[in-house]
């Protein structure tokens, strides 16, 4: 079944991000580490270029693979350290899968996820927000001894599985 209502946003090279409505730039990491008065290191740097020219879904292995072809002294530690430096000044965000994945998005906006059953590639699903509105404040919630409540939620992050258009 498919929801062509749904607009998914391919996590694929980006040629310019300025146009994108979840666009991130090399600028904007940097401003953010400079007003959190983090160091701009190389490191730092070539992961910031990594995520405003690549994809936007990322986990700490490709990163560090992406990377230590030009820094060669690059560590994994040194890595995870940026990531979660970069996650606490929102720089990027930090998902984990239903599979234990962790992976990391440039786009911090609200949005959704979904994984190719074909290829494996984490794409965003954008959800207007009315439909969200929606979704939260109609939930509701099952306690363990089967009481039944109508209770609005805040917040929501939807993980979908569905074929991608590269693998149709």
């Amino acid at each position: 079944m498919s929801n062509s209502n749904i607009p998914v946003h391919e996590s694929t090279q980006r040629e310019d991000s300025s146009s994108s409505p979840c666009s991130f730039s090399v600028e904007q990491g940097l401003e953010l580490l400079r007003i959190s008065g983090a160091r701009l290191t190389s490191q730092r740097i070539a992961m910031l270029e990594l995520f405003a020219h690549h994809s936007s879904h990322l986990t700490a292995q490709q990163v560090f693979e992406f990377l230590t072809e030009n820094e060669p002294t690059l560590s994994r530690a040194t890595v995870y350290n940026n990531l979660d430096l970069f996650e606490k000044f929102d720089i990027l965000a930090r998902y984990q899968s239903d599979n234990g994945d962790v992976y990391y998005d440039a786009n911090t906006h609200p949005h959704h996820h979904m994984i190719c059953t074909g290829c494996g590639t984490l794409h965003d699903v954008l959800i207007p927000q009315a439909a969200m509105d929606a979704l939260l404040n109609s939930s509701v919630l099952c306690s363990p001894d089967g009481a039944h409540a109508s209770t609005p939620l805040s917040a929501a992050s939807i993980w979908f599985k569905g074929v991608c258009q590269g693998c149709q």
